[in-house]
């Protein structure tokens, strides 16, 4: 039930739930992870409480994994990236010391010989109670030697566990949201070091599931970010192709088309229709993601070069993307879209003026501080459509 909250966005109602199950069962590994969780992403406010939580957690069950990378994912929302590459490291280390491969008892599916069975318990290779949720899939030969370790060798089915899936993805959003603060000391962190790390990640992923839509994002904001447009560009168009459309893919797509045409200064003319189509179709997939699409088509605007009507463009979308933001900051209630859009109009609007309208006169301020400010805001349109993907149905947020 909390779970279902918490993909609602009603994350008090989730947060409540987990206590009162952490009250009547204080030991209960899942409901501790779930309630950091939860506190993670009410706010900075909660980050503490959140991580004295996993760390208990990890007090009794060091080498758990699930609660390892919820530790990485609070020490990377506090800004504290060395730690939280220490969370995601030792969980490796667990997983190599443990089954990374996980299938059925052969006695259930009946695929294997006596001497098989004997031979997979003796090397202890095969456990049968190991019933994790997860898909039938081939060896992938690529794949590092620590990945490889399976019972492959006794001819038995092979299963990979969702959670690596999820793992592996989310330690890639990590590194390279690290490398867009600039990386850590020594080689093996710079943000070239760190972009490398997270490819080799999405590959694994990829390897095994070659459809999977947020590994393909991810790989393209890798391309995106390292300056090779084109092959970013590629990658979402095939996985426009193949996938349904999601906010992720056009998101990414529209920054793709900005950020090139930005850097050929192109005009409104030769480039209107490339920038602006994907923000288009963003705002007609669900009207939840309405102020990402306003967002993204204002700094669309804002990315080629003719005069009045790039200037007008860009006030309109900025005008209705500051009108979304208002209700919510009068709540009392800590919701993500109260929080999302405080820091929008704390990073974004805090030099203009206090009406909500914003002039083509204003334009050219909000130019400069969203080009000083350009990779906290792209973290922030990907904190949007991260958070209201989550579900499978976002809410309608209308004007």
């Amino acid at each position: 039930m909390a779970e279902v909250l918490k993909v609602m966005d009603r994350l008090e109602e989730a947060e409540q739930v987990y206590r009162e199950t952490v009250d009547r069962f204080p030991s209960d590994v899942v409901a501790l992870n779930g309630l950091a969780a939860v506190l993670r992403l009410r706010g900075p406010a909660f980050l503490d409480e959140a991580l004295h939580l996993v760390d208990g957690v990890l007090k009794k069950q060091p080498g758990r994994k699930d609660s390892l990378a919820e530790k990485a994912r609070i020490l990377e929302r506090m800004g504290r990236f060395e730690e939280a590459a220490e969370a995601y490291a030792q969980g490796h280390q667990e997983t190599q010391g443990a089954e990374t491969f996980t299938r059925e008892s052969p006695l259930r599916d009946g695929t294997a010989s006596a001497a098989q069975l004997r031979t997979a318990r003796d090397t202890g290779a095969v456990k049968a109670s190991v019933h994790a949720p997860s898909d039938v899939y081939p060896l992938v030969p690529s794949l590092p030697s620590e990945v490889r370790e399976t019972p492959a060798a006794y001819g038995l089915p092979i299963r990979r566990n969702r959670q690596d899936r999820a793992r592996w993805s989310s330690e890639a959003r990590f590194y390279r949201r690290w490398a867009r603060t600039g990386g850590g000391t020594g080689p093996d962190r710079s943000p070239e070091a760190l972009r490398d790390h997270a490819d080799e990640l999405l590959h694994q992923v990829l390897s095994l599931w070659p459809h999977d839509a947020k590994a393909l994002a991810e790989r393209a904001l890798l391309r995106l970010d390292a300056g090779r447009w084109s092959e970013a560009r590629n990658l979402i168009l095939s996985a426009l192709d193949a996938l349904p459309a999601t906010p992720a893919l056009l998101a990414i797509l529209a920054r793709v088309e900005r950020e090139e045409a930005r850097a050929e200064k192109k005009t409104l003319r030769e480039a209107q229709a490339a920038v602006l189509d994907p923000s288009l179709r963003l705002r007609a997939l669900n009207p939840a993601f309405q102020p990402l699409a306003h967002l993204q088509k204002g700094r669309a605007f804002l990315a080629l070069t003719d005069g009045l009507d790039r200037l007008q463009g860009a006030a309109k979308e900025l005008t209705h993307l500051r009108q979304w933001i208002r209700p919510f900051l009068g709540r009392r209630e800590d919701t993500f879209e109260k929080w999302w859009g405080g820091r929008i109009e704390d990073r974004v609007f805090f030099q203009i003026g206090p009406e909500p309208e914003v002039q083509p006169t204003e334009v050219e301020t909000v130019t400069a501080i969203l080009t000083e400010r350009s990779a906290e805001i792209d973290l922030l349109e990907e904190d949007f459509w991260g958070r209201l993907s989550a579900g499978p149905a976002p809410p309608v947020i209308t004007l």
